[in-house]
């Protein structure tokens, strides 16, 4: 019978060293790991991270907010711009010829600002606003040797160019008839200041004036297609005063502007 015994290798000593190597290895390899993840969940690196994240927020909002605040000096400071171009002591070609060299030059920047003008100005039934070039601030007063009459503005900061335009005169030299024609203006003036309407309409600027007997009662004269808008600053003005009537404009179209008359006590 043959010899059924087999020879079993043994492994060398630099085959049990490399192979004790490769242990280690794969041993240091599984350590480093644990230890990295334990030093991701570390509170320390939380911190660190969370900081970072908060800083990254932070820088964020800032530029956010400065964004939003030049938008803001740049709606300012262009509203001045179209507010001067208007003060052209009722010359209201010049305040149109103003307002498109506005637009044609793109010293308004914003669109829409500048479409919402050219589409007014477009508009033949449009009349352009005009502003005293004068200290609008201060009350109304005549000059009897001219016979020429102010008509300062009441709200100069809240002026809609898309509003409807009043005018308020205190016939004669009545102090009841001034007096009840400055508070009507002032209450519309703070209507203005805080955007509230009257008659479901925008208010535009508001002037006050006195002086001659131009009507002989308490009247609101306005053109025939607007008369609805009218009968609002009737029934407003009336609150405190002898009932105002509404008439027809019997002079020429001015569309989108009232006058009130105070002149009956």
């Amino acid at each position: 019978m043959g010899d059924d015994s087999r020879t079993i290798d043994t492994p060398t000593e630099r085959e049990k060293w490399e192979f004790e190597k490769d242990i280690r290895r794969r041993e240091i390899a599984c350590r480093e790991g644990e230890l990295l993840r334990a030093k991701r969940g570390s509170p320390l690196v939380i911190a660190i991270f969370t900081a970072a994240a908060a800083g990254l927020v932070n820088l964020g909002v800032t530029w956010s907010n400065g964004q939003n605040q030049t938008k803001l000096e740049t709606v300012r400071a262009e509203q001045a711009l179209v507010l001067e171009s208007i003060k052209t002591d009722g010359d209201v070609n010049k305040s149109s010829k103003n307002l498109q060299f506005l637009i044609d030059t793109k010293l308004l920047t914003d669109e829409n600002r500048r479409d919402a003008i050219s589409k007014y100005l477009a508009n033949p039934k449009n009349v352009p606003p005009s502003l005293a070039s004068t200290n609008v601030a201060s009350a109304a007063s005549t000059t009897p040797a001219t016979g020429r009459y102010d008509f300062p503005v009441q709200n100069v900061g809240s002026i809609n160019v898309q509003g409807w335009d009043v005018d308020i005169f205190a016939c004669g030299t009545d102090p009841t008839n001034n007096s009840r024609a400055s508070r009507f203006a002032a209450q519309l003036a703070r209507s203005a200041d805080h955007g509230q309407r009257v008659g479901g309409q925008a208010l535009g600027r508001v002037r006050l004036t006195s002086g001659k007997q131009w009507e002989q009662a308490n009247v609101v004269v306005a053109d025939v297609n607007e008369m609805d808008f009218a009968r609002s600053l009737a029934a407003l003005a009336t609150e405190a005063t002898p009932p105002f009537t509404v008439k027809e404009n019997s002079e020429a179209r001015t569309s989108f502007y009232v006058s009130v008359f105070f002149c009956s006590g």
